[in-house]
């Protein structure tokens, strides 16, 4: 097989619904049935997630096309590290290890 042809899927199951509660929680569901909630307050103390602490911006948040989560301001989470701390109910800023606490750019 040329290897142009093969494709490397990493992440197969695709985020389906994501719903924001207080408290900076999400509720997370995926193509192969796995669902469950994330706390996200640890994530929310960062400069980074700011943007979340105005009046109703974390509730905002959308799936892209290309399946992650984002919000307003450029905030976005990939899919496959929320799937990881779901599926392991790992801490997320083990998942998320930004040098210096910046995020890199991101473009919806």
């Amino acid at each position: 097989m040329s290897a142009l042809r093969v494709e490397h899927r990493l992440f197969a199951a695709e985020l389906m619904a994501a719903q924001p509660c207080r408290g900076y929680r999400i509720w997370l569901r995926y193509s192969d049935n796995a669902e469950g909630w994330l706390d996200l307050r640890q994530l929310a103390a960062r400069a980074e997630f700011a943007g979340w602490r105005e009046p109703g911006a974390f509730t905002r948040m959308r799936i892209t096309p290309a399946g992650h989560l984002a919000w307003p301001g450029g905030i976005a989470l990939a899919s496959a590290a929320l799937y990881s701390a779901l599926a392991a109910n790992q801490d997320l800023e083990k998942l998320f290890p930004w040098p210096n606490g910046v995020a890199p750019a991101y473009r919806s």
